[in-house]
Parts: structure tokens; C-alpha cells; sequence
């Protein structure tokens, strides 16, 4: 290797001295000339660059004083948090010191939608930017919409929606389905419910509920059934089917009732699945 190295901007390199056995950082922009005791390591390196909503996680960081700033030892060794690690957020380009170790490559943040959460789960007991104390076990929601910022004492356990999303879901689902078989039972089963009330394909049944409302539309007309009124219909859709006028009218009041009767069965789901949250 050449005796000067030219370190660009935003470029760095680990140098070893083979007396001491301790190696260092060195960074650009910098021409360094290195002596004969000292080794380098690797050519010069492009710093960690974190564009803005994306981070990394560093492995064995070096460990900092209250301002920020690295410790070393008595040797011009910087001090490492070994075992341990740590997110690097949105910053100016960073070098790695000899012995950190890039764990999770530069990554976009994950977004966490509207009606959906994350299920957390703390491996550590910590505190967090809110003054929350949380004990190793505890689980929890992250609720959207928002950003969520990993943290090496929490786990994401899984995705999964907000109970009041899943509630609204359930009626609406609850709804469409009743409406549906409302509509198509109330076509099935008109010619069953006409013959029990007296409109059968004989006529009218003398004696039924049919017979009774004959008379009485007879007696408000003036002695006859008046066409296309209510009882015309039906001993009509008795004797020979619903026509397709009437099966739309049918289909249209069974699905109203059965929307109904479905929204009921929804919020009653709904109801049952409702668990209680989680203890923090």
C-alpha cells in the first residue's frame, strides 16, 4: 500500500498499530500517511448515510459520555457496548469505529396505517420517550396512524387491525350477508307463505286469512276485486308464480328485513369477539 492514502469526504478507514495493537479510526477529507509499524486495514470506506424517515441498527456501539461524546481507554482504544445495540435514526454520515458492526442495513421505517396496530412486546424493562415504564413480558398496541421507531428492548410480535376497525367490519359484513339471504329467501319462500295464508294454485281457500281479505277489498270496491290491487296480486302469484315485477318487489322487502336482521347478527359478533385489552 502507498505510504499516503487519500481519504475523500465522507470516507473513513481503520488503521492498526502493530506495537500497540490498537487500532483507530482515521477520516476524510485527509491525506494520511501511515508509518511503517502501523497496518491498513481496508481501503477507504463510504460512510453510513441515513436518508430522512429510514435507520440502522449498530452492533457493539461505542459507548459516549453525556455530551455525545466516544470514550476511549488508556490505550486510544474507543470503549464498545459489547452485546448490546443500537438504532441510528436520520443524521449526518457516521464512520463505524473499529469493532461496530452494522446489524440491520439502512431501512425505511415502517408505517403503520389507520385501523391497524402493532402488537409490542417488551424483551427488556425499560422507559420510554413518554416516561412509560415497561417490564420484560409486557405487551401493548401501537395504534395508527403513525410511524413506529424500533427499539433494541422491543419486539414486533404482529400486524394486526384495531378492534373497533374489526367491529365495523363485522356489522357491515353482517349487514351485506342478511341482505343477501334476505333477498333470496324472501323469493324462495313466497309461494310457501301464500299457500299457508289461503292463495293457492286452486284459488282461494274458503275459511283462510286469503278468503277474509277478499271480502273486504269486494265489500270496499262495491262488490268486486279491483285489478291490480293487493289481492289480485297475490291470488294471481297463487295460482300461477310470482312475476318478475313481483319477485323484485319481494326480493326488495326480504332484503330490507334481512339487512336488518343481518346488521343485528354483526353488532351481536361483534359483541362476543370484543376481548378486553391487554394489561399494560
Amino acid at each position: 500500500m502507498a505510504p499516503v492514502i487519500q481519504i475523500p469526504p465522507h470516507h473513513y478507514i481503520h488503521v492498526l498499530d502493530q506495537n500497540t495493537n490498537v487500532t483507530r479510526l482515521e477520516t476524510g477529507p485527509l491525506n494520511y500517511i501511515h508509518q511503517n509499524r502501523e497496518r491498513v486495514l481496508f481501503s477507504p470506506k463510504r460512510m453510513i448515510t441515513v436518508p430522512p424517515r429510514h435507520y440502522c441498527v449498530v452492533a457493539n456501539p461505542v459507548a459516549r459520555d453525556d455530551k455525545g461524546q466516544v470514550l476511549f481507554d488508556k490505550s486510544g482504544q474507543a470503549k464498545l457496548r459489547y452485546g448490546d445495540q443500537e438504532t441510528r435514526l436520520t443524521q449526518d454520515p457516521f464512520p463505524l469505529y473499529p469493532g461496530e458492526e452494522i446489524q440491520q442495513d439502512v431501512t425505511l421505517l415502517l408505517t403503520v396505517a389507520a385501523g391497524t396496530g402493532l402488537r409490542l412486546k417488551a424483551l427488556l424493562d425499560f422507559e420510554d420517550d413518554g416516561g412509560q415504564k415497561r417490564a420484560a413480558g409486557d405487551e401493548w398496541l401501537f395504534k395508527g396512524p403513525g410511524t413506529y421507531i424500533p427499539r433494541k428492548e422491543v419486539k414486533v410480535v404482529e400486524t394486526m387491525k384495531d378492534p373497533e376497525e374489526v367491529k365495523r367490519i363485522l356489522k357491515v359484513a353482517g349487514a351485506v350477508t342478511g341482505i343477501a339471504v334476505g333477498a333470496v329467501g324472501a323469493v324462495a319462500l313466497a309461494p310457501v307463505a301464500l299457500a299457508a295464508v289461503g292463495f293457492t294454485s286452486a284459488g282461494i281457500a274458503s275459511g283462510s286469512i286469503a278468503a277474509g281479505m277478499m271480502s273486504s277489498a269486494a265489500i270496499a270496491n262495491g262488490g268486486g276485486v279491483a285489478a291490480g290491487s293487493l289481492v289480485a296480486i297475490l291470488q294471481s302469484a297463487g295460482a300461477v308464480g310470482l312475476s318478475a315485477s313481483a319477485s323484485a318487489a319481494v326480493a326488495s322487502a326480504g332484503a330490507a328485513v334481512g339487512g336488518a336482521v343481518g346488521g343485528a347478527a354483526g353488532w351481536l359478533t361483534g359483541v362476543f369477539r370484543k376481548k378486553p385489552p391487554p394489561k399494560e
